[in-house]
C-alpha cells in the first residue's frame, strides 16, 4: 500500500472538515480530526510497500464493486470456509456505523478507521449513519480488503453536507462551471449559484463541456469545499435512469439554444407583455456591459430604469432598490454578496424581484417580467386573505 498517497487522502479530508469549522460544530469536527490523526499515526509504523492507491481503488481497478444483494448461499458458504481459514481473527459478520464523508465515507471503528471509495459508497445506495456488516475479507499487508451489505438505514440526515445530482458541466469564461442539476437551478441563500470546477476534478475525471456529473460541498463553505464526486458514463445503455435525466438537460440545452436565438432580435421585437413594464421603474443588478442596452430596451417598452454594478456600497445600493418597483439581477454578472444583499433588500421592501444567468437583453427582460407577475401574484394573495 501506498502509505504517501494514503496520508494525502487523509490531509485532503482533514483540510475540507477545517473550512466547514464553525463555532456550533467544533466538538463533532473536533471527533472527527482526532479520528484522521488516530489513523495517520498508525501508518507512520508500516513500511513503504506499492500496492493499491485510493484513485486505483475509487476507479474500480483493481477490485470488485461492492453491491446491496443479500449473500446468496453459495456466497455464505464461501465466506464461512474463508472465516476457518483465516482463524478467530475474522471480522465476517461484523456491523458498524458508515459516516458519510464528503466523498466516498468511512468507519471510525474498523481497523482503526477504514475508507470506503464513492463508488462502493453508491454500489451499496448506503447513507450517512446507516449499519453496514463485512460480508467477505481479503487479508493483505499491512491492511485487509472488506465488502459489506446494507444491514439497517439510519434515518439520519447529515445536515451539513448538500449533493446535487446529476449536475451539467458548462464552460464559461475559459472555466468549467455547474450551475443547474437534476432539480434545476442550484441556489445558495436563495440566490442562484455558479461553481467553478478546481483543476484537481477537471484532470481526475477527464472533465469538459456537456459532462453529466454529480457535486457535494459543506453548508458552511460552499466555495471552498465543492467537489465533483462522480462522473456519469454518458453511453446510452448504461443507465435507463442517467439516460432519462441526460435527456431532459440536452432539452434544457436546446431550449437555452432558442432563448439565445431570442436574444438576437432587435430591441422592439421582444415577445413579451410589454404593458406590464410600461410606466414602471425597473433595476438591473449586474451586467454593467450592457446596461446600455439594457436602457433602450426598457426605455423603447416605456418602462423607467436603474442600474447597479453591484459593486457599489450598501448604502447607495438600498438607496436606489428603493427607487425600484421591480428588480431584474444578472447573477452571472454580479457577486454572490451583491446578489444576497439585493434579495435582502426587496424581501423587508416588498420590492418584486427575480433573477436570471444569462446576460442577454431578452433574458433580462424576461427577468423583469417575471419579477413584476411574482408581485402582482402576491397581491392577489393578500387581497383574498382579506
Amino acid at each position: 500500500m501506498n502509505i504517501g498517497l494514503i496520508l494525502e487522502s487523509a490531509k485532503t479530508e482533514m483540510t475540507t472538515i477545517i473550512s466547514a469549522l464553525t463555532i456550533e460544530n467544533i466538538e463533532n469536527k473536533r471527533s472527527e480530526i482526532e479520528k484522521y490523526f488516530t489513523f495517520i499515526e498508525s501508518l507512520s509504523h508500516l513500511p513503504q510497500i506499492k500496492s493499491l492507491s485510493i484513485d486505483e481503488i475509487d476507479d474500480e481497478k483493481k477490485i470488485k464493486p461492492i453491491t446491496t444483494n443479500k449473500v446468496s448461499m453459495e456466497e455464505k458458504e464461501k465466506n464461512h470456509l474463508g472465516k476457518e481459514k483465516i482463524g478467530d481473527n475474522s471480522k465476517i459478520g461484523n456491523e458498524y456505523i458508515f459516516e458519510r464523508k464528503l466523498k466516498g465515507g468511512f468507519l471510525p471503528d474498523l481497523d482503526g478507521g477504514y475508507f470506503i471509495p464513492e463508488k462502493m459508497v453508491r454500489d451499496m445506495q448506503v447513507e450517512h449513519k446507516d449499519k453496514i456488516k463485512i460480508i467477505s475479507e481479503t487479508p493483505g499487508y499491512p491492511k485487509t480488503l472488506y465488502r459489506f451489505e446494507l444491514v439497517e438505514k439510519g434515518n439520519q440526515i447529515d445536515a451539513d453536507r448538500v449533493q446535487h445530482y446529476f449536475c451539467k458541466v458548462e464552460k464559461e469564461a475559459g472555466e468549467l462551471t455547474i450551475c443547474d442539476s437534476q432539480s434545476g437551478t442550484i441556489k445558495l441563500d436563495e440566490i442562484p449559484y455558479t461553481f467553478i470546477v478546481s483543476q484537481n476534478d477537471k484532470d481526475k475525471y477527464h472533465l469538459q463541456k456537456g459532462d453529466i456529473v454529480d457535486i457535494a460541498y459543506y453548508k458552511e463553505n460552499p466555495n471552498g469545499t465543492m467537489k465533483v464526486i462522480f462522473k456519469y458514463d454518458l453511453v446510452e445503455e448504461a443507465s435507463p435512469l442517467m439516460t432519462t435525466e441526460y435527456r431532459k438537460l440536452v432539452s434544457t440545452e436546446r431550449l437555452e439554444k432558442k432563448k439565445n436565438s431570442i436574444d438576437r432580435k432587435t430591441p422592439k421585437e421582444y415577445p413579451l407583455s410589454t404593458h406590464m413594464l410600461k410606466n414602471k421603474s425597473v433595476l438591473v443588478v449586474g451586467g454593467m456591459k450592457r446596461h446600455k442596452d439594457y436602457k433602450e430596451a426598457f426605455e423603447s417598452i416605456g418602462a423607467e430604469f436603474y442600474a447597479l454594478t453591484g459593486d457599489e456600497g450598501h448604502e447607495r445600493m438600498s438607496a436606489v432598490v428603493s427607487k425600484a418597483d421591480i428588480v431584474a439581477i444578472s447573477i452571472g454578472e454580479c457577486s454572490h454578496a451583491a446578489s444576497i444583499f439585493t434579495v435582502e433588500t426587496c424581501k423587508q421592501r416588498g420590492i418584486p424581484f427575480s433573477s436570471t444567468h444569462r446576460s442577454g437583453i431578452q433574458s433580462i427582460l424576461f427577468c423583469a417580467e417575471a419579477a413584476i407577475r411574482k408581485g402582482t401574484e402576491v397581491k392577489e394573495i393578500e387581497y383574498t386573505n382579506h
